[in-house]
């Protein structure tokens, strides 16, 4: 956009309208976005208003749901209402959720009966659930036609979205679907009845995770969604599913790195907002590792008879909680992707056991060499190895076992987030190390 901004400013400084017009056609509905981001908002509104009306929905759309609501105060009410009821039902779902009571009301009042109802509905879905991200524009025909009557129907039906399956229905109920290139070649005397297919659905309130999993697995370009009456609600496409990922990933990584999720992107929050996401865990691990401090002050005694102890100590701490944070990774990756369920806990389980037993048993050889030269003492350096190896298996088992058991408990994995892991193995690991050294060291 730093090629075009310094054309697109010259513009409007000399009012040049269809010069600009010209050079926004050339644009993406995302560049343009990106456009209007960098300019006052007294030029943002022009640039706005001389798109033709299907760009500006498209434009709309691939704003931020709530950069899209202060856009939305700048348009004049006429303009606002026409771009509301011209978009994609998902998508002003989406705006009108972000937009307060009042307002929403307001601009519900003053759209089109049939939009205003669909937004009625779709908003009644909670935002992570098939029924929330499902949009209500889809092609159907019904059940009892031939493929020439059925090629006739979409003809005569407005079709102002793109699409390649056809939904059958019968009373509002899902029969199968046919593609569009199914239609096109076969013979037109052919019954639809006869050439549809099967396609899974999924009802209005399934995660939307598992719906994105679902397209996954089969390879979908978009699912039907039903609901208790089978009859279709609405169809989610592989572009939301897209968008369900990323999200998803993101709230994740946030959480599984000890912060809550932002409900906007980084850059558009603010430093406070930031801040306040992250303290509260930050306080949580800082109670948690009053423990260890907790545990080292009860064996004080024992690092005053052999301060020697005391240099192994963050060696310990680091390979087990990041032993147990490989483990959490890989398994809360499985889970989101559907890799791994709960009923190969225990398979998991015997796996990481394995793995665990193998690196620990190399790096508490590894960490027993190490500690020779320290205390050249074969016991002190048994006990080292020892507490090494008990620690990474013991990381890896729990870094295995938790996240399955917040999941089937209802939470997200990634609440169990790789600080919080880190800082439980500290403590055991600290635990482990002290009691086996004051039993086989006899201080």
């Amino acid at each position: 956009m730093s090629l075009f901004l310094p054309e697109v400013k010259e513009l409007l400084d000399e009012k040049d309208f269809d010069s600009l017009l010209a050079l926004l056609q050339e644009l993406s509905p995302v560049d343009i976005v990106e456009l209007i981001e960098s300019l006052p908002e007294s030029s943002q509104i022009t640039i706005f208003n001389l798109l033709p009306l299907e760009t500006a929905c498209d434009v709309f759309e691939h704003m931020e749901p709530q950069d899209a609501v202060s856009f939305l105060k700048l348009l004049s009410e006429p303009k606002a209402v026409e771009i509301l009821n011209e978009m994609a039902p998902d998508e002003r779902a989406d705006l009108f959720a972000s937009l307060p009571e009042e307002e929403a009301q307001h601009f519900l009042k003053l759209m089109e009966t049939e939009e205003a109802q669909d937004v009625e509905e779709l908003i009644t879905y909670p935002p992570d659930t098939a029924g929330g991200i499902m949009t209500t524009e889809f092609a159907w025909i019904p059940v009892n036609l031939t493929v020439a009557k059925a090629i006739d129907f979409l003809r005569t039906e407005e079709h102002d979205f793109d699409f390649y399956q056809v939904y059958v229905l019968q009373e509002k109920k899902l029969l199968g679907t046919v593609s569009i290139r199914e239609l096109i070649v076969s013979p037109s005397n052919t019954l639809v009845e006869e050439m549809m297919q099967n396609i899974p659905t999924v009802p209005t309130d399934m995660d939307q995770e598992e719906v994105a999993r679902l397209i996954a697995k089969h390879d979908l370009t978009s699912i039907p969604v039903v609901n208790e009456r089978e009859e279709l609600r609405g169809i989610i496409t592989v572009d939301d599913v897209v968008d369900v990922i990323e999200d998803e990933s993101t709230e994740d990584m946030q959480m599984f790195g000890g912060s809550a999720p932002l409900a906007r992107n980084y850059v558009d929050t603010s430093a406070f907002g930031v801040a306040k996401s992250r303290f509260p865990w930050l306080v949580l691990l800082l109670l948690a590792s009053f423990v260890s401090g907790f545990v080292i002050q009860k064996f004080s005694t024992a690092l005053q008879a052999m301060i020697n102890l005391a240099i192994f100590i963050p060696v310990l701490l680091n390979c087990s909680g990041n032993a147990g944070m490989q483990a959490a990774s890989v398994v809360i990756r499985g889970l989101a992707t559907g890799e791994i369920k709960f009923t190969h806990i225990l398979g998991v389980i015997k796996k990481e056991f394995l793995i665990g037993i193998l690196m620990g048993i190399g790096l508490g050889v590894l960490v027993a060499l190490r500690s020779l030269p320290v205390e050249q003492s074969l016991s002190f350096g048994f006990v080292v190895g020892i507490s090494m190896t008990a620690g990474v298996v013991i990381a890896t088992t729990v870094g295995t076992l938790l996240p399955i058991i917040f999941q089937k408990l209802g939470f997200d994995p990634a609440l169990m987030s790789g600080p919080l892991l880190t800082t439980f193995m500290d403590i055991t690991s600290l635990l482990i190390y002290f009691s086996i050294a004051v039993r086989m060291l006899g201080i």
